[in-house]
C-alpha cells in the first residue's frame, strides 16, 4: 500500500439501507449491510457506485425495496426524494437474498427523524405497504431475550500481552455478538469508518491496547470518548467486553473501569487466561494456524508448478528454434547444389548439343518432381512439432501441525502488531502487575484456561523473560559509576605520560642512569651495614661510640652528597669501562678450563646439567615467571629498571584498553544502577543502548575493525560472557582493578604478537583514528583534574616551576605547540599532523 490518503468522506452524511442480525453498525463496510448514501453512492463491502443525485437536509427520503418475485424490478432496492424516484433499481447483493433484513441507517452530523409507518410522510407514484403495516408472515418478529438470572455480563479478561488477547476477544465476540467490545481500538476504528482522516502512527508507538490515536481531535486524543462511551454503557442493559491489556492487569485501572458499572442489572466478571489455552480456543488456534500453514504451502506448491511450466516451455521453444535453424540450413544447402546442379547440366547442354539437351529435359523433368514429392514430404515432418506433455493435475500436499507447532500456540507472526508498545514495556517490564482479588469487587473470578497456581506461574515466567531482553529507559549513572570513571581518566592520563617518558631517549637514559646511582648507593650502604655489625660484636663499645658519631657527623653527611653522587657516577663509569675487558677474561678463563677439563668432563658436566631436573624445572619456572604478565607486581616498572608494563603498547592496544574498561564498567554499573535482582544482565544487541546512556557516545563497532556488537565482543571476552541459558551479557567475575585491565591488554597484545609471528595474518589489528571517541560530558558528571596535575612533580611541592603542563609534553624532535586536550577526552598531540599511529 502506498501513503494512506486523506478520506473523501463529507462533514454530513447519511446512510440508508438494510443489514442482518448482528451486522457491523456502519453499514456499507461488511457484506451484510447495503445501503444508500447522502452523497449518490451505492456501497456494499466498502465498494461505492455512484447511482442516484445527492439529497440533503429539508427532504424526504424512502427506500423501497422489492422482494416479490416474478415482479419486473423483483430483489432490487430503489430510491425516491420528496416522492420522485432518484435512483434506478439496484439489484440486491446475493450475501443478502433468503435473510432476514433489517432496515438501518447510519448519520453523521445530522437530525433525522424515522417513520415506519403506517402513513407515509409524502406520497409515492405507487401504492406499497409500509413496514408498520406489513404481513405477518413477510416479517419477523424478534423477541427480546430474557437473561436466566436477569443480569447482563461486564467482562474483564485478564491475559498477558502477546499471548492471545485481542486474538482470543475476536474469537469470543464471534461466538457472542450480543457482547460490546469497549477499547481503544474499536474507538480508531469507528472513527477511521466514520471519515476521520488518520496518518500512519509511529511505529515504536504501534500497539493493540493503547495506540497512539494520532486522530487531531482532542475529545479522542484525551480518552474523552471513552470515558463517555463507558458511562453510557453502564446505563443500559446490555453484555460488555472491557478490553485492555495493560490496563487490566493493574489493580488501580481495574477498579477505576470497574466502578461505573455498579447498578444491579451487572454482573461483573472477571476471566484470568495466562498459559496454555484451553477449550474451544485451544481448537480454534490450531485450526488458524493450520490454515495458515495450508495456505503457506499451497502457495510455495503454485510457485513451484509455476516455474516447472516455465521451464518446460523455454525448453520447448528451444526445440522449435533448433528445428527452425535446421530447416534454414538444409534450404541453404539445397539452394547451392540445385545451383550447382544447374550450372553442371547447362555445361552438359552446350557441349552435346540441342538434341541429347531435349531428351535430358524430359529425364529432368521426372527429377523435379521426385524431389519436389520429397521436399513436400520434409515440410510435412518438419511442420509436425512435438506436443508439449501434459502434466498431470497435481493438488498441494496437505499438512499438518507439529508437536513444536501445537506447543506453541501464540507464536508471533512477521507483521503482527504488539500488544504493548515498546515504551510501555520498557517502563517496567511487568512491574505493579497482578490478577484480580476478590477485594477488588468482582462477582466472581473464573480461570478459563489455567488454575491459579497455572496463571501465577505463567506471570513470573513472562516476568523473568521481559526483564532480560528489554531495556530499562531510567537507568542512569550513579556516583559509583562517576567515581570509577574519574579514577579511569585520571590513571589513563598519567599512564600516557609514562608512556611518553618512556619513549624519549634522553629521558630514558637518565632514569637508567638513576636507577644504576641508587642501587650502587644500595650496596654500598649494606655493604658498612655488614661492617659495623661485624665491628659491634668484636667490641660492643664500639656501638654506643658509632651512634654518637652518627649524631656528630649527620651535617657532614649531608655537605658531602654531592661529592657521594659525583663519586658513584664515576664508579659507574669505571664499570662501564671495565665491563668489555672483564667479560673477555672470563671468556679466557672458560676457555683454558675447559682445555684443562678436557672434552670428555666438558661434554660429562654439560649431561649432568641437563639430565638434572630439579635445574631444568627451575629455570622453567624462571622464564614463566618472567613471560608471565599477571605475576608482575608494579605496571609501572615491569622489569625493575623503570620500564612500564604498557611500554610496547601501538594505538590498537589503547583503544582495546579504554574499550575493555568501559565495557567492564557498564556491566558492573547495570548490576547497581537497574535496582532489579531479577535483571543480572541485559542482551548484547542492548549494549550499544546502555554504553550510550552511561557514556554519551555512540558504541561503533566499525571503529574496532568489526561489523557487529557480536565481533567487537570478542575482541574483548575476558570482560564479561553470555550465561547460556538467557544469552544476557552478565560480568566475568567480580569489579577488577586497573592495573589487572592493563594486564589483560599486555596478555592479549603478546598473544596477537605470537600468532603474527606464526603467519596468522588475521591476528593483526588496524583501527581507524577516530577509535577512541571523546566523551561527550554530562551537566552532573564530575570532571577530569586539570592537566598539570597528573605529571608528578619533579621537586619539591611548593616549586611549581618544576611542574610540567600536560599539554605542554611532547615526544622528542617534535616541534610547535601542543594543543590542549579536549574536554573530557584523553590527551591527543597535535604534532606530527595529529597521527596517532605516528605518535605511539
Amino acid at each position: 500500500p502506498g501513503q494512506q490518503q486523506r478520506s473523501s468522506l463529507p462533514r454530513n452524511l447519511l446512510r440508508i439501507g438494510v443489514s442482518t442480525a448482528g451486522s457491523w453498525p456502519l453499514m456499507g463496510d461488511t457484506e451484510e449491510s447495503v445501503c444508500f448514501d447522502s452523497e449518490g453512492s451505492f456501497q456494499h463491502n466498502k465498494k461505492r457506485t455512484h447511482v442516484s443525485q445527492k439529497f440533503s437536509t429539508d427532504c424526504v427520503v424512502a427506500l423501497v425495496i422489492n422482494l416479490q418475485e416474478g415482479s419486473p424490478n423483483a430483489m432490487t432496492m430503489t430510491l425516491f426524494k420528496d416522492g420522485v424516484r432518484i435512483a434506478d433499481p439496484q439489484p440486491l447483493p446475493d450475501a443478502l437474498k433468503g435473510k432476514t433484513l433489517y432496515p438501518t441507517i447510519t448519520f453523521k452530523n445530522v437530525s433525522v427523524q424515522v417513520n415506519f409507518g403506517p402513513t407515509p410522510l409524502t406520497t409515492l407514484p405507487f401504492r406499497c405497504r409500509m413496514l408498520q403495516e406489513a404481513a405477518r408472515e413477510d416479517v419477523e418478529v424478534t423477541p427480546s431475550q430474557e437473561l436466566a438470572d436477569g443480569k447482563h455480563s461486564v467482562l474483564f479478561p485478564v491475559c498477558m500481552p502477546d499471548a492471545g488477547t485481542f486474538h482470543w476477544c475476536d474469537w469470543f465476540l464471534s461466538q457472542n455478538p450480543d457482547f460490546a467490545e469497549v477499547s481503544d481500538r474499536k474507538i480508531i476504528d469507528w472513527a477511521v469508518r466514520s471519515g476521520v482522516w488518520r496518518p500512519k502512527p509511529s511505529v515504536v508507538r504501534l500497539c493493540n491496547d493503547r495506540p497512539d490515536m494520532n486522530l487531531g481531535i482532542p475529545a479522542l486524543e484525551d480518552g474523552s470518548a471513552k470515558r463517555s462511551l463507558l458511562a453510557a454503557a453502564s446505563t443500559q442493559r446490555r453484555n460488555v467486553v472491557i478490553m485492555e491489556v495493560r490496563g487490566n492487569l493493574l489493580q488501580a485501572d481495574r477498579m477505576s473501569a470497574l466502578r461505573p458499572f455498579r447498578l444491579p442489572h451487572f454482573q461483573r466478571l472477571a476471566w484470568v487466561m495466562a498459559g496454555e489455552p484451553q477449550g474451544d480456543y485451544r481448537e480454534h488456534c490450531f485450526q488458524v494456524a493450520l490454515k495458515d500453514k495450508q495456505a503457506k504451502a499451497n502457495a510455495e506448491f503454485a510457485a513451484k508448478k509455476s516455474d516447472r511450466d516455465r521451464k518446460r516451455y523455454l525448453e520447448q521453444r528451444q526445440k522449435q528454434v533448433e528445428k527452425a535453424k535446421a530447416k534454414m540450413e538444409r534450404m541453404r544447402q539445397k539452394m547451392v547444389e540445385e545451383q550447382k546442379r544447374k550450372a553442371e547440366e547447362a555445361a552438359k547442354v552446350a557441349a552435346e548439343g540441342k538434341e541429347d539437351g531435349e531428351d535430358k529435359g524430359e529425364g529432368k523433368d521426372g527429377e523435379e518432381k521426385d524431389e519436389k514429392k520429397e521436399d513436400a514430404k520434409l515440410e510435412d515432418d518438419e511442420d509436425e512439432d512435438e506436443p508439449m506433455p501434459e502434466e498431470k493435475d497435481e493438488e498441494p500436499p496437505k499438512v499438518e501441525l507439529t508437536e513444536e507447532e501445537r506447543a506453541n500456540v501464540f507464536k508471533k507472526k512477521e507483521g503482527d502488531i504488539p500488544d504493548i508498545s515498546v515504551p510501555a514495556m520498557m517502563a517496567g517490564a511487568g512491574n505493579g502487575w497482578t490478577f484480580p482479588g476478590q477485594d477488588e469487587g468482582f462477582d466472581a473470578i473464573e480461570y478459563p484456561w489455567q488454575d491459579a497456581e497455572g496463571c501465577e506461574y505463567a506471570m513470573r515466567q513472562w516476568k523473568n523473560e521481559r526483564k532480560l531482553t528489554t531495556k530499562v529507559d531510567y537507568i542512569a549513572p550513579s556516583d559509583w559509576f562517576k567515581e570509577k570513571w574519574k579514577s579511569w581518566q585520571g590513571d589513563l592520563q598519567r599512564w600516557h605520560v609514562k608512556h611518553m617518558e618512556f619513549k624519549d631517549p634522553v629521558k630514558r637514559q637518565a632514569r637508567k642512569e638513576a636507577l644504576q646511582l641508587e642501587k650502587l648507593q644500595k650496596q654500598q650502604a649494606a655493604l658498612l651495614e655488614m661492617q659495623a655489625k661485624d665491628e659491634n660484636v668484636e667490641n660492643p663499645a664500639n656501638a654506643e661510640n658509632g651512634k654518637a658519631a652518627e649524631v656528630a657527623d649527620a651535617p657532614a653527611k649531608d655537605e658531602n652528597a654531592d661529592d657521594n653522587k659525583d663519586d658513584a657516577m664515576e664508579v659507574i663509569k669505571d664499570e662501564k669501562d671495565e665491563k668489555p675487558e672483564e667479560k673477555k677474561d672470563e671468556k679466557d678463563e672458560k676457555k683454558e678450563t675447559s682445555e684443562e677439563n678436557g672434552p670428555d668432563k666438558t661434554a660429562k658436566a654439560e649431561e649432568v646439567v641437563e639430565d638434572d631436573p630439579m635445574a631444568v624445572l627451575e629455570e622453567q619456572l624462571a622464564q614463566r615467571e618472567k613471560y608471565d604478565v599477571f605475576a608482575i607486581e608494579e605496571i609501572l616498572d615491569s622489569n625493575g629498571e623503570g620500564e612500564p608494563l604498557f611500554s610496547n603498547f601501538a594505538f590498537e592496544d589503547w583503544a582495546l584498553l579504554s574499550l575493555r574498561f568501559e565495557l567492564h564498567l557498564v556491566v558492573h554499573a547495570f548490576q547497581r544502577d537497574c535496582r532489579d535482582p531479577d535483571r543480572t544482565g541485559f542482551p548484547p544487541e542492548h549494549l550499544p543502548y546502555y554504553y550510550n546512556k552511561y557514556f554519551r557516545k555512540m558504541l561503533a563497532p566499525k571503529n574496532f575493525a568489526t561489523s557487529s556488537v557480536a565481533e567487537l565482543l570478542g575482541l574483548v571476552d575476558d570482560i564479561a560472557k553470555l550465561r547460556d541459558e538467557m544469552m544476557v551479557l552478565v560480568p566475568d567475575g567480580a569489579a577488577v582493578d586497573f592495573a589487572l585491565l592493563v594486564k589483560m591488554a599486555e596478555d592479549r597484545r603478546r598473544l596477537r604478537l605470537r600468532r603474527t609471528d606464526a603467519g596468522d595474518e588475521t591476528a593483526k589489528l588496524a583501527f581507524p583514528k577516530n577509535a577512541l571517541q571523546p566523551v561527550t560530558p554530562q551537566p552532573t558528571a564530575l570532571q577530569p583534574a586539570a592537566p598539570a596535575t597528573l605529571l608528578p612533580t619533579l621537586g619539591k611541592a611548593s616549586e611549581k616551576k618544576d611542574v610540567v603542563p600536560h599539554s605542554q609534553v611532547k615526544p622528542p624532535g617534535a616541534t610547535g605547540a601542543a594543543r590542549p586536550p579536549a574536554k573530557g577526552g584523553l590527551l591527543r598531540p597535535q604534532w606530527w599532523g595529529g597521527d596517532w599511529n605516528a605518535w605511539w
